[in-house]
């Protein structure tokens, strides 16, 4: 797996409890400090000192609150993928205790890196979160700081849409004034309802952070009533699965016919 930089917009309520992914194919050997190649030895190496926040969601303020590794999930991986490399089993690697929230990789050659981290178990065979990446360059006989903040129990749906009117033709959202919004409409499994509502012409939006689960996906334009009313049909995606934290899961493009009763 790779990394997924992304920003969260919109709004959540409650669902089900944390689960991890099992991972078949571990991205890292788990040996403490792999060493770098065989080269290295006759370069001057620099280090990379990575630190992880990890966080949790509360739904009745709609703000990140602290969390800790979750029960098994003892090893955090830092890794840094060199400069025109495209492929993380690549990728050095480096493990840390999870709950020290810091850690200081081996030496490295100096240059530029994509870095990130993920909270696995002793065995890296479930991931329970996966961060965001960054860009760190390594300079000579230096540490180079990076920082990594994530959700841990809880990842991210991404949709977008466009508008057909009742004649299938293509229109935008200002040719409908009446829409206020697109709303999504997250059930999961346990029918726990999770809401997030953007504005139309944005095309496109990232829920809140939703609990790991299997949702069905409603999309639909809506009013400025309150509460909102529906404006033509919804539409829906069956099966749209959040298994580990801070993954963004893509659930694709619908249509919304905004004339339909």
């Amino acid at each position: 797996m790779f990394a997924i930089s992304m920003a969260a917009c919109g709004g959540g309520t409650t669902g089900s409890s944390p689960d991890a992914r099992v991972v078949s194919n571990p991205d890292a050997n788990l040996t403490p400090d792999a060493a770098p190649p065989a080269d290295a030895a006759s370069q001057t190496l620099g280090t990379i000192h990575a630190t992880w926040t990890l966080q949790d969601w509360n739904d009745n303020t709609g703000q990140p609150i602290a969390a800790a590794c979750p029960s098994g999930a003892d090893t955090v991986i830092v890794y840094a993928l060199a400069a025109g490399q495209t492929d993380p089993a690549n990728a050095f690697t480096d493990l840390f205790t999870c709950a020290d929230g810091s850690g200081t990789t081996f030496g490295l050659p100096p240059g530029t890196y994509t870095v990130w981290t993920e909270v696995v178990n002793h065995a890296n065979t479930l991931l329970y979160a996966q961060s965001g990446s960054v860009q760190a360059t390594v300079v000579a006989n230096q540490n180079t700081n990076v920082a990594f903040t994530y959700q841990v129990n809880r990842g991210y749906v991404h949709a977008s849409w466009s508008l057909i009117s009742a004649q299938n033709q293509a229109i935008t959202c200002a040719q409908r004034p009446a829409i206020a919004g697109v709303a999504f409409d997250e059930t999961g499994t346990g029918a726990s309802l999770v809401g997030d509502i953007f504005t139309c012409s944005d095309l496109q939006g990232t829920t809140y952070p939703l609990p790991l689960d299997t949702y069905t996906l409603s999309v639909q334009a809506i009013d400025n009533g309150n509460p909102p009313n529906g404006i033509g049909a919804a539409a829906t995606v069956p099966n749209v699965k959040v298994t580990f934290g801070n993954e963004l899961t893509e659930a694709g493009a619908v249509v919304l016919d905004v004339d339909a009763p």
